[in-house]
């Protein structure tokens, strides 16, 4: 029987496939991001991704990044309404 769903499945959307799972990182979370491991390619870079990826969903997001131990690290937050962004980015 057909049904009403709220969103289209991942696996209909049109466009290019997304790499990182953006919307499991947006859910409101503090989350720690380390390169090789969760991301492939310069800090800067992916903070920027982060942003793009944000910003195309409608969503406030904290991105900080810095370098620890020669690897690049990413900590990312998605803002709820009224909640303000009091870190600051790298």
């Amino acid at each position: 029987m057909a049904e009403v769903i709220e969103a289209l499945p991942e696996w209909a959307r049109g466009g290019r496939r997304e790499k990182y799972p953006y919307d499991r990182w947006f859910d409101g979370q503090v989350w720690r991001l380390d390169e090789d491991v969760d991301f492939e390619q310069d800090r800067r870079g992916m903070a920027y991704r982060i942003r793009a990826a944000a910003k195309k969903r409608g969503i406030r997001v904290t991105v900080a990044h810095r370098d620890e131990d020669g690897r690049g690290v990413i900590v990312v937050k998605a803002l709820s309404l009224g909640e303000s962004d009091d870190s600051e980015s790298s």
